[in-house]
């Protein structure tokens, strides 16, 4: 009986194994993955920090949502907007979300706006939000996603990228890679509590 035991776990081992190899492959070989790369930095990395604190025109663009709406960031200027380039195929996209969902739900009163803005299929996105909530507005358009990143400032085509803007629609924070929570926190805050109120990047 032992032996049959081991014989099973054995068995089992390596169907994960080979599992895991065959997802690792798909996501390599996807499309998606060959436009932009997911990574997870140690540390806050500003991107053309020379312009922050500067009104860009480029925040104010037309997008599609989930119901092929056509929605536009101006119905957020004046909030603190914190612009979030995601994908369904990107890890540290996806770890971000939960506590985006949590900012969103303790601040919105205060005047807290997150938008996702996928870098994917609608396809994809509808089946991903079956399984998370998501309780902010989600805009989709793979390539026009893209070309409003680079607008931004992500020349490097790293995925997830955010930027936090204030209610003067002044760029506070560009962000490649993965915030914590803590991270986004303590930028965000200052933010709501105050009109115009200089933060520094994270370093």
């Amino acid at each position: 009986m032992k032996t049959t035991y081991i014989i099973i776990g054995f068995v089992l081992l390596i169907i994960s194994s080979i599992s895991s190899y065959f997802i690792y492959f798909a996501l390599e070989a996807s499309p998606q993955s060959n436009v932009l790369t997911s990574v997870k930095l140690e540390k806050l990395d500003a991107v053309n920090s020379e312009h922050l604190h500067e009104k860009n025109e480029q925040l104010y663009f037309n997008i599609l949502d989930l119901n092929g709406k056509m929605r536009s960031t101006d119905e957020w200027k004046d909030k603190v907007m914190v612009l979030n380039f995601w994908a369904t195929w990107c890890p540290p996209c996806v770890k971000e979300i939960p506590f985006f969902i949590q900012l969103q739900e303790k601040y919105a009163q205060q005047g807290l706006q997150f938008v996702g803005i996928a870098v994917d299929s609608a396809k994809n996105v509808k089946q991903f939000i079956k399984l998370i909530e998501i309780n902010y507005p989600v805009l989709v358009e793979e390539q026009k996603a893209i070309r409003i990143a680079e607008s931004l400032g992500n020349q490097s085509g790293i995925l997830p990228f955010t930027v936090i803007v204030n209610r003067d629609g002044e760029i506070i924070t560009r962000h490649l890679g993965e915030f914590t929570q803590q991270d986004a926190e303590s930028l965000l805050i200052p933010l709501l509590q105050a009109t115009n109120m200089p933060v520094e990047n994270v370093k």
